[in-house]
């Protein structure tokens, strides 16, 4: 899972608390791993003003029943953002979406 936002310490609170959830529950979680800062530049109307976004991402390796479920609950700062991927995802596979088989 990754998380981002612009506020590094806030980030860094949001990932530790995530952890010690997940790792709580019994699963076991790999991370976090800080990846590079995005930089998005020229904002607003190119006054020279960088947004700067900071990154996560946390890998859960061995996931428990309950996992799911704190995942399903769970609350984030508004100012952090979240997103899951799936082992074929993060290999770059297409998961299959249902449908006929081609």
């Amino acid at each position: 899972m990754r998380l981002e936002s612009e506020d590094p310490r806030l980030l860094d609170s949001e990932t530790k608390r995530l952890y010690e959830i997940l790792a709580g529950v019994g699963s076991e979680v790999v991370g976090p791993f800080p990846l590079p800062v995005m930089v998005l530049e020229g904002q607003p109307a190119g006054a020279g003003v960088e947004k700067r976004i900071h990154r996560r991402t946390l890998e859960i390796v061995r996931p428990t029943q309950e996992t799911i479920q704190v995942l399903d609950r769970l609350q984030m700062s508004r100012h952090v953002s979240i997103a899951f991927e799936t082992e074929g995802e993060a290999a770059g596979e297409m998961p299959h979406r249902g449908g006929p088989a081609a």
